[in-house]
């Protein structure tokens, strides 16, 4: 059953292919001449260049460089990514327009001509003629992304040499600045026009200090937390004899959590003892405490965490609030118990995949976790005995949990990496793995951050540059390579480059510092990459044209399907729907989710039982049904290729065939059935 509903649109497609051609067309099947239907197919291509819908092109064309002369980039890559950006909308809008209208007003044109009826009584199949619109139509798109193709590679090249040229005027004439520099070098010795493949990491996080292979615990410091991934299903909790509508039993959460003295940094130490600080001379001109006499100065809170329940998004599920964990006070060598109202652990059912999250509250101090700090606790039918649900199987190792995950402060481009000196310096860990690393030389890498600054004057230094210092880690043999000095600017691209040899057999960590204060470096899971080969762009660019072009072929289809039994305006409005259709029903299905029946039952606050169920049994069955729906419509995202070539990275080729999939995998079906309304419609007289 499980087979059939995964795969229902492909059934559905084999099912429609089959029975059209084999129960409505066998004898027109039978029939089957490739020479009369190119003979059609040029007819359509001819009647269109007599349309003159080529003329189109110049004006796309003009369209591109008006805009690309009025963008407003940062750099010059970004002015290379930017005209790609153009071009390539340009020419899927332009491709598309043109052949949903030819498409959809063809047949409908021919039937009110009456030039069908010439057709229809020559030895022409019907499967013939759709067929033959469909190639002919599809040659035309051929034709317009030839044109736009060529104009696209050739004005690329021309920007990108001009900038190249400026690029060296700039660094001939010494005026760059040292942030600016190395990515300038970079245009100059790799060129503009680039189409790279990237590696990303498997995972990072943000650590108070860098993780030992011989300590267990990892340390975070108080703004940060960590989160462990739990899946509970029923069977898990529900006690024996348990029906539907019975209440579930609460649930407990057993954390362990250790601690560590930290010393305070400046602004913590203000928040504690800011009025200490003053009475000695901060505000009077005489000498600022040092950190540690700071430390000695303050109180020190005692160490305080807070609880909350995460979903698979990261949104909050069950605030601390409702778990009643917003400050629980640690004490050495004794677990966190948290219990989970009974009347929230179906909703914990229904979300699927989510996170306990411990987040640390009080300053001064470390917060550490094992490989396995949190379980469940379900009560069993002998009192005070307990089943312990362990977290979600790690994905790498699917015999063990999964070990807990250290985040950074949320900001606005991404999880923070503060600046300042070591004893208050988090540390990022961007861990690769089964990287292709070259046997000797340099591996590039190219890194994009967000940077915020606290605009504090006694904290921020004087040069307003970012200073990271990145490091590898060999996670073979331990070993920790010299690190490099960086200087990123915020939202641009920078570049840097390690040693092979640090790098090992490809299994690595990547180590980050900021050593800037006042500063907070944005890191993202996308933040870095490894650049693992290059191709030249023109076959970057023309895998892109070859998907527009495969998309064209299913819009051909929709359209011409559309067309055969409805007038072209509401054929033209039908092809736009069903290709958005998934989509639309896609990020419905999402915002509607799981579990959203009882949530919006509650929110519209029913009293009653009995209403609330019909709400919420009424909104899970629309969900099932968007989900079925999404299913047996066709997936536009899968023909999404323009990002990647802006971005310089290589379309991958299993791109090709998951868009060659798609399109010929709905566009077949389709067909079937364009044929049989069109067999089953009365055309000649």
């Amino acid at each position: 059953m499980s087979l059939i509903n995964d795969n229902l649109g492909w059934w559905i497609a084999g099912a429609i292919v089959v029975i059209g051609l084999v129960g409505f067309g066998l004898r027109d099947l039978l029939r089957f001449s490739p020479r009369r239907i190119w003979a059609i197919s040029s007819v359509c291509f001819a009647e269109s260049i007599r349309r003159r819908v080529l003329w189109i092109t110049p004006l796309a064309i003009l369209g591109v460089i008006i805009v690309a002369q009025l963008q407003h980039p940062i750099d010059e890559q970004d002015a290379i990514r930017q005209t790609i950006k153009f071009c390539l909308f340009a020419t899927g809008l332009l491709v598309t327009i043109v052949v949903i209208i030819l498409a959809c007003t063809n047949l409908p044109k021919e039937i009110d001509t009456r030039v069908i009826y010439t057709i229809v009584t020559k030895p022409t199949t019907r499967l013939e003629i759709i067929l033959g619109k469909v190639i002919g139509f599809a040659r035309v798109s051929a034709a317009i992304l030839i044109i736009m193709g060529l104009f696209t590679w050739g004005y690329l090249h021309l920007r990108a040499w001009n900038m190249q040229r400026y690029i060296a005027r700039q660094l001939a004439s010494g005026d760059v600045g040292p942030a600016r520099k190395p990515s300038l070098e970079h245009y100059q010795q790799s060129g503009l026009l680039q189409a790279r493949q990237l590696q990303d990491a498997d995972s990072y996080e943000i650590f108070a200090k860098l993780p030992q292979p011989s300590d267990p615990v990892r340390w975070m410091f108080s703004e940060q937390n960590f989160i462990v991934p739990f899946k509970l299903g029923l069977g898990d909790i529900a006690p024996p004899n348990w029906q539907s509508g019975q209440p579930l039993p609460p649930l407990m959460i057993l954390a362990h959590v250790y601690t560590q003295e930290a010393p305070l940094t400046d602004e913590q130490q203000e928040q504690l003892g800011g009025d200490l600080l003053r009475g000695l001379g901060t505000d009077t001109g005489g000498p600022r405490l040092s950190t540690t006499q700071s430390t000695m100065t303050a109180k020190r809170p005692a160490p305080k965490v807070a609880v909350q329940i995460l979903d698979r998004n990261g949104y909050t599920l069950l605030t601390p609030n409702i778990l009643d964990a917003t400050s629980l006070t640690l004490h050495e060598g004794q677990p966190l118990q948290i219990q989970i109202p009974a009347e929230q652990v179906m909703t914990l059912i229904n979300h699927g995949r989510f996170f306990v999250s411990i987040a640390g509250g009080a300053p001064g101090w470390l917060y550490g976790a094992d490989s396995n700090p949190v379980i469940l606790l379900a009560p069993t039918a002998q009192a005070g005995q307990f089943n312990q649900i362990p977290p979600a199987p790690d994905p790498r190792n699917p015999n063990r949990p999964t070990p807990p995950i250290f985040e950074g402060r949320g900001g606005t481009h991404g999880q923070q990496l503060r600046g300042g000196p070591a004893e208050h310096n988090p540390v990022g860990v961007y861990r690769f793995h089964n990287v292709p690393v070259p046997a000797s030389g340099q591996v590039p890498f190219e890194m994009r951050v967000g940077i915020e600054r606290t605009g504090n004057e006694l904290s921020t230094s004087t040069d307003d540059l970012t200073r990271l210092s990145i490091s590898v880690r060999n996670l073979k043999t331990g070993v920790i390579g010299q690190p490099i000095a960086v200087t990123p600017e915020s939202l641009r691209p920078t570049y840097f480059s390690l040693p092979a040899g640090d790098l090992g057999d490809g299994n690595f960590e990547l180590i980050l510092r900021n050593h800037t204060n006042g500063h907070w470096v944005g890191l993202q899971a996308n933040s870095v990459f490894v650049v693992t080969s290059h191709q030249p762009f023109i076959a970057n660019l023309s895998k892109s044209l070859l998907i527009l072009w495969l998309m064209t072929l299913l819009v051909i289809i929709i359209a011409i399907l559309c067309s055969t039994f409805l007038s072209w305006p509401i054929a033209v409005v039908l092809t736009i729907v069903l290709l958005l259709g998934r989509w639309g029903v896609m990020q419905l299905g999402d915002s509607l989710g799981s579990g959203i029946g009882n949530q919006i039952a509650t929110d519209f606050g029913f009293s009653d039982p009995s209403q609330a169920k019909v709400v919420s049994s009424s909104v899970e069955a629309l969900t099932k049904a968007l989900t079925a729906i999404s299913h047996v419509l066709p997936d536009i995202s899968r023909f999404s290729a323009t990002e990647d070539v802006e971005r310089g990275v290589m379309v991958p080729t299993a791109r090709l065939y998951e868009s060659g999939a798609v399109a010929f995998g709905f566009g077949l079906p389709m067909i079937v059935l364009a044929y049989i309304f069109l067999k089953n419609k009365e055309v000649a007289p």
